[in-house]
């Protein structure tokens, strides 16, 4: 999750009340929270962000707009109907690196407003051009369109530092938008935390989720990217094998991601929500993702697992 979220949002409410506006709140998820507005919801109040917390109504609802096509190659462009009709619209996210693709913006404002903002109906529509078309050249065209068709005032973009606390707020115009978010994504990867070893013979995570990352394990960490959409992994780290022990409390069961990982705990297995996970996977038009990696009993056996498919390893330099 976002770092002081509820402060941040909260703050946004404030200064968009003080300027004469009757704000709200609306999540721009995708299809997460089971694609229901119910369940984004519940989503913002497991990060914190409710009515009492930030000082305005949540409207919370799947139903989507179409607003236009891009000039390029007609691809649909899809808004949530809430904001829509709204008078203003600001984003708030976090810029940083991208799981799945490199481009002069990755995951931010731009973003936000054609995955998130777009709800499932959206999500689902870009992935599927993405295929052909990429995300690096989808997400501007897409955001350039809906900058031009709905009242987005600006956005108020997030950097955080490498133990993810909050480094930098930034509101950020319209005018420029692409190229300011640019600008802060160079800012994000400078403070990009990494595995300290080129070379890992063993990883092992206490956990993964949606809160983590989009993919459940930050694939720009991890050097790992198997289920991206026609995008190149990392060069490095090269680490041989991935033990993964469970999923974060805030994901929701949702475990987008864990076909990275070689190995899972039992205890990951148990805490799973198929019907989630499945309909991320679709969403993104890939089901690697969420492919069940061999589930062991425990942590040992997870280790013995791990280092017993990596290949000889001398137990005096093995990388764990």
């Amino acid at each position: 999750g976002i770092a002081n979220l509820p402060a941040i949002v909260r703050g946004v409410v404030g200064a968009i009340r003080d300027a004469g506006y009757d704000p709200f709140v609306f999540p721009a998820m995708g299809s997460h929270g089971g694609a229901t507005g119910e369940g984004q919801q519940e989503m913002l109040e497991s990060l914190g962000v409710t009515e009492a917390a930030i000082g305005c109504e949540i409207r919370s609802s799947m139903e989507v707009v179409r607003v236009g096509e891009t000039e390029d190659r007609g691809v649909p462009v899809y808004a949530d109907a809430n904001a829509a009709a709204a008078d203003a619209i600001v984003p708030v996210n976090r810029v940083k690196p991208h799981t799945d693709y490199d481009g002069p913006v990755e995951s931010g404002l731009s973003k936000m407003l054609v995955i998130g903002m777009g709800k499932q109906r959206g999500a689902k529509t870009a992935h599927e051009w993405a295929i052909d078309w990429s995300f690096r050249n989808m997400i501007p065209e897409i955001t350039g369109k809906l900058l031009d068709e709905l009242p987005v005032a600006g956005g108020v973009a997030i950097v955080e530092d490498q133990f993810d606390d909050t480094t930098l707020i930034e509101g950020v115009p319209p005018s420029g938008f692409l190229d300011r978010e640019a600008e802060l994504l160079e800012r994000a990867y400078d403070l990009l935390p990494t595995v300290p070893f080129d070379d890992v013979d063993v990883l092992v995570l206490d956990r993964q989720g949606k809160d983590v990352s989009g993919q459940g394990m930050d694939t720009n960490v991890i050097g790992r990217r198997p289920f991206a959409i026609n995008e190149p992994a990392p060069d490095l780290p090269d680490i041989k094998r991935i033990f993964v022990r469970g999923l974060t409390e805030t994901t929701h069961g949702n475990a987008m991601g864990m076909g990275s990982a070689d190995f899972v705990h039992r205890d990951l297995a148990a805490e799973l929500d198929s019907s989630t996970s499945l309909i991320n996977a679709i969403t993104a038009s890939t089901t690697r993702g969420v492919r069940l990696p061999p589930v062991v009993e425990t942590d040992r056996a997870g280790l013995v697992a791990s280092l017993s498919t990596v290949g000889v390893v001398d137990p005096d330099t093995v990388r764990v």
